[in-house]
């Protein structure tokens, strides 16, 4: 029997149909969700009919949703099941690594899986091969990392596309890897009792457990994603050294494969999303002409400089704002400190101008001073959002022009009944009514393919148009953001933020959530917000853009959602809605919001605080590891010490 086929001939008995589930459901790879499963342990007598029964009307309902246009219940129950699927649906038979003159037979992963939510028989997957340099090719040639471009579907809403990356290794290439010796035993399992067993047993076996180990990195190594990505990267690294000259350093630099993994297939997909390829009925990429992309511009040069933050500590009788804020900030802070015990470093700007710039407490094995980099969490989405403006600013996105327009797959993406709803927009992902979930969902940013996988799950029903607060829809943005460009998010941030600011140490993982940056860098972006867009003798974006930034009211955008009345979001900015201490929040008092009522920021899981109040023409920035306790308390006596310095 092969159990490697499409589902198409599953449906001839029921015991076919156990097996295969038992098999697909019961050894899947996903390794962020546990499988369903059947009893392990067949119980004895006439309980056995009952069991079997049981797994028969299990397999038997996997093999169709019975109301295809209708939300299947699996979606809500195994929702890790179904995410795991949409990221990963084809496989290679026997793994991602090979040696053969063919290429390796991708199926489906879950082929009942795609019966159940298709409400037909998976069908067979159509695959392009293409080379490392993105050529397409028929036969494997020497070596080296291979690109797989897989789609299959129904119809044109069923429909699934991904690429995979396979590595063909030479046949005479060694499987086992160098001979195993007992110096290489691992010294935990020598010291420690492991699994009930005293410690000389496992010395005594030392060799049988360094086959097994070897035995088993190198078939996860085969069988794993990943394998392949990693050995192609280490493989391109060495025909880069096998090409150096004496005279050049023959050691390679930090590698990160999953970067170098994706920058092949991003470089691919471009190539394949032009109108000469696959979505030509949507017309020419956005900002793309002649010979490729266009890159974004640089910042304009600003002919009246605005006001920058130089890098300072406020001391006592400094003029400005005055002996005794400084002290009194101190003290509050040294307060915190002792109280929370958590280290942070603020940075304080007032009028254009850096007033207060400390750090304070200590981390084991780091110092903690202004170079500090900290984790922003979710205030990163408010980073992300001042790049965005300037992908405005240039026309290289729009606000309310449907992001299919850049990333045609989302053209799909309905409301999971074949029903057309509202299209992605950048403003619907920026304000967390994408109907998208969680923070880096189906690989985020890291997955080239993720806007073939949130059209899928569009498709499906797994997301539906509505409020839902997210991270991917960042991502999805960044995804666009790399379209139009060709250039990688971190290097946009680098190339068009950072550096135009004086930034230094940032670091960008997902842009929803990923960003880290010292506290000073913080405020700088702040003050950029309150410049209008200009820092500096640059002007990254117009007033008018800064503006698209600020908070609107979802129920004057979004009626059809029915949000609180107070509700609010912009392009990742909310007006911050603490209240003066001792002062009563019910109702919500205007007049008690500290230091005023038009001040932006956003929280963070870290505990770092991020506020731009634009009346008062004040940044408040403070980096963070973690909140500690009473945190909401500490901020609010901040910002109340702040609006009193003010009035």
């Amino acid at each position: 029997m092969n159990l490697a086929g499409s589902g198409r001939h599953l449906s001839s008995n029921h015991h076919t149909r156990l097996l295969i589930l038992n098999l697909e459901l019961q050894t899947t790879v996903f390794t962020r969700s546990a499988p369903i499963r059947c009893p392990a342990s067949r119980p004895a007598g006439g309980i056995r009919t009952a069991w079997v029964a049981v797994c028969l009307g299990a397999a038997a309902s996997l093999s169709g949703n019975p109301h295809p246009g209708a939300a299947d219940p699996l979606i809500e129950e195994r929702p890790d099941l179904i995410d795991a699927w949409l990221q990963s649906p084809f496989e290679p038979a026997g793994g991602y690594l090979f040696a053969g003159e063919q290429f390796p037979v991708i199926r489906w992963s879950q082929p009942l899986l795609v019966e159940r939510l298709w409400g037909q028989p998976a069908p067979d997957p159509e695959v392009r091969w293409f080379d490392s340099d993105g050529r397409e090719i028929q036969q494997p040639g020497p070596p080296g990392r291979y690109l797989a471009v897989v789609e299959a579907g129904l119809d044109e809403r069923r429909q699934m596309r991904r690429g995979l990356t396979l590595f063909r290794f030479s046949p005479a290439a060694s499987a086992s890897g160098s001979g195993s010796t007992g110096d290489r035993f691992p010294m935990e399992l020598a010291q420690e009792p492991a699994f009930g067993l005293r410690p000389e047993l496992w010395q005594s076996q030392a060799g049988l457990l360094i086959d097994f180990t070897e035995r088993a990195a190198f078939d996860r190594l085969l069988r794993h994603p990943e394998g392949a990505i990693l050995v192609g990267a280490l493989a391109e690294a060495q025909q880069l050294l096998d090409g150096a000259t004496v005279a050049e350093e023959r050691q390679p630099g930090e590698i990160d494969p999953a970067a170098i993994d994706r920058d092949h297939h991003r470089n691919l997909r471009r190539r394949l999303d032009r109108p000469s390829g696959r979505d030509k009925d949507f017309g020419p990429v956005a900002g793309e002409r002649a010979g490729g992309v266009e890159p974004l511009g640089r910042p304009k040069p600003e002919p009246d400089p605005a006001p920058i933050l130089t890098e300072h500590v406020l001391v006592g009788g400094e003029p400005g704002a005055g002996a005794g804020l400084a002290g009194a900030l101190d003290a509050l802070f040294r307060e915190w400190l002792e109280h929370a015990e958590q280290p942070f470093t603020a940075a304080i700007a007032i009028d254009g101008r850096l007033v207060f710039h400390r750090a304070y407490g200590e981390r084991p094995g780091e110092p903690i001073d202004h170079d500090t980099v900290y984790p922003l969490f979710s205030i990163s989405k408010s980073v992300s959002g001042i790049l965005t403006g300037m992908f405005l600013d240039a026309g290289r996105l729009h606000l309310d022009r449907p992001l299919a327009e850049v990333l045609p797959a989302l053209a799909r993406a309905d409301d999971g009944q074949g029903n057309e709803g509202p299209p992605l927009t950048v403003r619907r992902c920026l304000m967390h009514v994408s109907g998208l979930h969680g923070h880096s969902a189906w690989g985020g940013l890291g997955n080239p393919w993720l806007d073939e996988v949130v059209a899928d799950a569009f498709a499906i029903g797994r997301s539906r148009p509505g409020y839902g607060y997210s991270g991917t829809a960042y991502d999805l943005v960044g995804l666009a953001m790399e379209q139009v460009t060709g250039t990688a998010l971190p290097t946009l941030f680098e190339q068009h933020l950072f550096e135009p600011l004086g930034m230094r140490g940032a670091r960008v993982g997902d842009p929803g959530a990923g960003i880290h940056l010292r506290a000073i860098d913080l405020a700088r972006l702040g003050q950029l917000i309150l410049n209008g867009g200009a820092y500096g003798d640059h002007r990254l974006f117009t007033p008018a853009t800064r503006d698209e930034l600020l908070p609107r009211s979802y129920t004057e955008l979004f009626p059809e959602l029915e949000l609180s009345a107070r509700a609010d979001y912009g392009l990742g900015l909310r007006w911050a809605d603490e209240a003066h201490p001792g002062v009563a929040d019910d109702p919500p008092s205007a007049i008690a919001r500290v230091p005023s009522d038009r001040t932006l920021g956003h929280g963070a899981l870290s505990g770092s605080v991020f506020r731009v109040d634009l009346t008062n023409q004040m940044v408040i920035a403070i980096g963070r590891f973690e909140a500690g306790p009473d945190h909401g308390m500490f901020v609010r006596r901040l910002l109340a010490l702040l609006a009193d310095q003010v009035h």
